[in-house]
Parts: C-alpha cells; structure tokens; sequence
C-alpha cells in the first residue's frame, strides 16, 4: 500500500503547487471597461433599467429619451426601445453569463460590439468614454433605432389575453 501512494506523490505536489499559485495571484478583476459594459447589459438584461440609465453618460440618456418622446424617462424609453424579444427574456437569468463582448480601446474612449443574447444583440454596439476616472456608456445601442407608440405595448399585451 506505501508504494501506491508513493506513486501519485509527484502528482499531489504538482497539483498543491498549482492550488499556491492560483492563491498567491489572488482573483483578477476584469478592467474596468470591461465591467461598465457587463453593468449596462446585465442591468438590461435583468430588467433594471432605472441601473442601466445609470451607467449612462448624460448626452446618451437625453438621446435615448428624445428617441422614445421628450416627456419620457430614461427607465421608460428602455421599456418603449428594447425590442419586445430582448424585454420578455428579462426573467431569464442565465442569458446574463452567455453575452459576448468586443472591446477596442482608444485611450480614453473605447467601442464595444456585443452580441450572443437577445439584449446584447439587441444593442449590438456601444461606445464609451473615462468621466472622472469611471466608463460610461456614451451610446446606448446602435441596434435602438426605434421604440414603439406609448400605449403600443398595452394595447398588444391586452390582445394577447383574449
């Protein structure tokens, strides 16, 4: 029996080895553009529009509300934009780990192409700027190029019930 577990001695001393390395380097942090991006998208995706509003920059919020109608909030004009396939998908939590991102940055400005859920294809390309130290989302989809009527969306769930 001493010799079995001799054997596999090299192999256990690799592994707790490894096991010190991934401890020392500690969990990295993706870089902070990186996580203004995942914010906006997870946020949408979540269906917290009120936090997605947030990560926007002042010019992108007062661009999405003028596109949606000027007496409309941030919030709302995400509920009258998102296409409807990207909004009924907001209880499904799993497409918040299946988004893919594409980030290329310019100093303080970076571009962002997303794509691999339905909020992220929805969006498909976002930009970004450094205010103040932080990213915010300076653009808040290229796909958002049209919402629906104010009570379009009332009107076709109330179909759909009878």
């Amino acid at each position: 029996m001493f010799r079995y577990e001799a054997r596999f001695l090299p192999c256990l001393a690799a592994a707790l080895a490894a096991l010190l390395c991934l401890v020392g380097c500690g969990e990295s942090q993706p870089p902070p553009v990186y996580a203004a991006t995942n914010n906006y998208l997870n946020a949408l995706a979540a269906g917290n529009y009120a936090s997605a509003c947030a990560v926007l920059d002042g010019r992108a919020r007062a661009s999405l509300t003028k596109l949606a109608g000027s007496r409309v909030s941030c919030a709302r004009a995400f509920t009258l934009c998102l296409p409807n396939r990207a909004e009924n998908l907001k209880q499904d939590q799993a497409q918040l780990y299946y988004a893919t991102t594409d980030i290329h940055t310019h100093g303080s400005t970076a571009s962002a192409t997303t794509s691999g859920t339905a909020v992220a294809n929805a969006l498909k390309r976002l930009t970004l700027a450094k205010e103040g130290g932080h990213w915010k989302v300076t653009s808040y989809g290229q796909g958002l190029k049209r919402c629906r009527r104010r009570g379009a969306r009332h009107a076709r769930t109330t179909r759909g019930d009878k």
